[in-house]
């Protein structure tokens, strides 16, 4: 059997992301509206990077 290469994804479209962050899609523009989740655009489209998505995350721990 042959060892497939697998690519880990960086970025993401806004479903992927909002569905990583276990949030729904409101919620989602809400805080990329109030600038809490950073938009980087590639090739004109918007996504999401997912080392900002987990900072995001970490601030609400306790």
């Amino acid at each position: 059997m042959e060892a497939k290469d697998t690519v880990t994804k960086r970025y993401l479209n806004a479903t992927q992301a909002y569905a990583y962050l276990g949030i729904g899609k409101t919620k989602f523009y809400e805080l990329v509206k109030r600038s809490l989740i950073r938009v980087t655009i590639i090739g004109g489209t918007k996504r999401y990077d997912v080392e900002d998505l987990d900072s995001y995350a970490m601030k609400g721990r306790v």
